[in-house]
């Protein structure tokens, strides 16, 4: 490479430095070029980004006493029961009439007439199209996405009231087994109802793997908070976030990291953050009730919720 060819990407260089350079930010009708200036406005306006705005002050105890809606029974009873065929006739008779025929060439009239003939095979020629509607859609997806779905992985999950006839027919017709519950997903357990204290005690056997495994090197005190940091604490992240886990099962996680290394420091001390005196270890408490509140926050922040008061 001769002296030519190095002086043009220099050039290059040098114009992409520019044309990614901030030489002026305009701020409330103000223009700002001195580049401290430009920098103390970025660092405000991220410091303020996710602050609560109009003086909204959080009441904790409120989140305790909050009693969300719920269906009642007999309306949860109707989302899953199946069409009858009497609603799809209610459903056409208030249509309008005289409307060109569908794709298949048949009419709304059509159907009104011969209805009572044709309904039961009807209703079963719905279920099937359904089905085959649905799987449709999943391989066409997965042929935009060029990731197919693996129909001998995958399985079907139904309300505990379906009916074991239709679940027969759907997984057949979809070619997709039953899938029961507790099963789970991105490595987290999943559930209809509430999980069991076992079931969460689960997360702590990937800690514990972890742990033995360097029970038996030589690691020093700051290399042992930077595991627990980095790798013990962040494994039961995902399933705070996605479940209410148990403070019994957080307070024995909590053990084991404590039982590594650090079982002669007071662990209130070891949990505090190192401007306060601490080693900076996540306490498990405290951010489980951060993560289910920058869920709640959002709610907390609207002003049309009635019965809510912050």
């Amino acid at each position: 490479m001769n002296d030519k060819n190095i002086k043009y990407f220099h050039n290059l260089a040098r114009q992409k430095k520019k044309k990614n350079q901030i030489s002026e930010l305009h701020v409330e009708g103000r223009t700002i070029s001195d580049t401290k200036n430009i920098l103390k406005e970025f660092m405000k306006w991220y410091e303020n980004l996710w602050q609560i705005d109009d003086g909204i002050q959080v009441n904790w105890d409120t989140l305790k006493e909050l009693k969300w809606k719920k269906l009642p029974k007999e309306s949860h009873s109707d989302m899953i029961k199946n069409i009858s065929a009497s609603e799809i006739e209610l459903a056409m008779d208030s249509l309008g009439r005289g409307k060109a025929p569908a794709l298949d060439g048949f009419s709304l009239e059509f159907f009104l007439k011969f209805w009572e003939s044709i309904k039961e095979s009807f209703m079963e020629t719905c279920c099937k199209k359904s089905c085959l509607y649905v799987k449709e859609a999943l391989n066409y997806d997965g042929e935009l996405t060029n990731q197919r779905i693996n129909y001998n992985k995958s399985e079907l999950y139904f309300p505990s009231a379906f009916p074991k006839q239709k679940k027969e027919e759907i997984t057949k017709l979809m070619s997709i087994k039953e899938g029961f519950f507790p099963f789970k997903y991105l490595g987290t357990n999943i559930d209809k109802s509430k999980l069991s204290v076992n079931i969460q005690r689960q997360i702590m056997g990937k800690a514990e793997t972890r742990l033995n495994c360097w029970a038996s090197k030589n690691i020093s005190q700051t290399g042992k908070t930077i595991l627990l940091n980095l790798v013990v604490n962040s494994i039961p992240i995902h399933s705070l976030a996605t479940s209410w886990i148990n403070e019994k099962v957080i307070k024995e996680y909590a053990s084991l990291a404590r039982n590594y290394g650090f079982h002669l420091v007071n662990w209130k001390v070891v949990s505090l953050s190192k401007a306060r005196g601490g080693l900076g270890v996540k306490d498990l408490s405290l951010v489980k009730i951060s993560i289910h509140a920058k869920r709640v926050l959002p709610l907390l922040m609207r002003r049309n919720m009635d019965g809510l008061s912050c």
